[in-house]
């Protein structure tokens, strides 16, 4: 029984003489301490198996974000506004400096974005890959159902009807998906003509099983609590800053002397060298301004 529920026993020590009595049995074992062993009272022979479980107060949520939807853009004006940029640049900003002219840039660039672009609201919710929306609509048609025999006794038997084929299609779905997870796991067999190397169902799977919580919880500033990921990457770097000394501006920089090392040559930067570095780039692991930059190449 504990195999067919997935339970693992947290006491691993005797509690009396050399043998396990007490059985403490869960599903998150990551939410107990380790446990201890205490002594008897009074006169039994029986130890204490003391153990701590953390137990965590809600669920936090991921907040919705929001998407551009690129197939749908008005591309003809994002390329007419992507021309006038380039004219502007072209004659207002050879003198600015490097940190202006980005600005300009990544700011006109995404006002064109907003403006020509469509978007979408997502959200991340915990479900069960298998269910797909035949699924859903079947499970909220079935939740309908079961609201209505509690006044009208005659659909009971229409519910179990609809219940028991519920379950039906949604284990033949489980079965199906594992079984097409297993067919997508990469195959290390010479003979085999497909060799799979990202086997997508397969996290998908292990994502849904997992009970524990992942990711960075809820954190505090200035006694609110956030959840927004942006939020909480500016404390973490407000917490990191404070490991540093600051240096103030009225403190000079000390000199020392000429530099024993020859002077490094002028770097040439060409149209082909620049565009090498924009191919290469992931755009999974850039932030939110450079990534809608990059989206705008790709499909411009």
């Amino acid at each position: 029984m504990i195999n067919d529920f997935s339970l693992e026993q947290i006491v691993n020590r005797p509690t009396r003489g050399e043998r396990i009595l007490d059985l403490i049995l869960t599903n998150k074992p990551t939410s107990f301490n380790d446990p201890k062993i205490l002594p008897p009272l009074g006169k039994s022979d029986h130890d204490i198996a003391f153990v701590e479980c953390n137990i965590s107060l809600k669920r936090v949520r991921k907040q919705t974000r929001t998407i551009f939807k690129y197939r749908q853009s008005n591309w003809d004006k994002i390329r007419i506004d992507i021309k006038e940029m380039t004219d502007n640049m072209l004659e207002n900003y050879k003198t600015k400096d490097i940190d202006q002219t980005w600005n300009y840039f990544k700011n006109t660039l995404l006002k064109s974005i907003n403006e020509n672009t469509p978007t979408k609201t997502i959200t991340s919710k915990m479900k069960l890959p298998w269910i797909t929306n035949q699924l859903r609509l079947q499970i909220n048609r079935n939740k309908r159902l079961h609201h209505k025999c509690k006044t009208n006794r005659s659909l009971t038997a229409k519910y179990k009807s609809n219940k028991k084929a519920l379950q039906s299609d949604m284990r033949k779905a489980y079965w199906t998906y594992i079984e097409n997870m297993i067919f997508d796991l990469p195959v290390n067999e010479p003979d085999s003509p497909i060799i799979k190397k990202t086997p997508k169902k397969l996290y998908s799977y292990i994502k849904s099983a997992k009970n524990d919580n992942t990711g960075i919880p809820s954190l505090r500033d200035s006694g609110i609590l956030t959840d927004s990921t942006q939020s909480k990457a500016n404390i973490l770097n407000r917490q990191f800053e404070k490991a540093f000394t600051t240096e103030t501006s009225d403190i000079p920089i000390p000199n020392k002397g000429p530099s024993p090392h020859q002077t490094m040559p002028n770097i040439n930067i060409t149209d082909k060298s620049i565009t090498k570095l924009l191919q290469n780039i992931n755009p999974n692991k850039v932030s939110y301004d450079k990534f809608e930059i990059l989206k705008i190449f790709e499909f411009a």
